[in-house]
């Protein structure tokens, strides 16, 4: 009944902070991981211009 309900409302609640959570985190690790391919980007230009005026 009533209890069943309101149990399921929070088991769906806390789910949905754990998703949000999670989420958050990939965004995060994805952001990162751009910035350090462009990083990686630069720096292989670098070092091919470098070969190019060798």
């Amino acid at each position: 009944g009533t209890n069943e309900v309101s149990s399921s409302i929070g088991i769906v609640r806390n789910t949905s902070r754990e998703t949000g959570d999670a989420a958050s985190n990939v965004q995060a690790g994805a952001t990162q991981l751009a910035q350090e391919a462009r990083n990686l980007d630069e720096q292989v230009r670098n070092f091919l211009d470098r070969l190019r005026n060798i």
